[in-house]
């Protein structure tokens, strides 16, 4: 898995990088509403109807990681 983020304006660019095993695990609306609502806000009638959608009907996948690597790969300003 891989994770970027990029910066143009600072010139920041961030990267995580992870090696591990992945599973699809049986579906938990409980858990989904949780890691929704920790991103997304307590209100759900707030969400984007594509996120309440996914509040009750998704795949939840479980991600194992067995090595991780941070890199910073930003350009330093002159």
């Amino acid at each position: 898995m891989v994770v970027d983020t990029c910066d143009l304006k600072r010139q920041e660019y961030l990267q995580v990088i992870m090696r591990g095993t992945a599973e699809v695990v049986p579906f938990d609306p409980a858990l989904a509403r949780r890691e929704l609502r920790r991103y997304l806000g307590e209100d759900e009638n707030a969400w984007h109807p594509d996120f309440r959608h996914y509040a009750d009907d998704a795949r939840l996948v479980r991600f194992t990681p067995e090595r991780t690597v941070v890199k910073d790969l930003s350009k330093t300003m002159p």
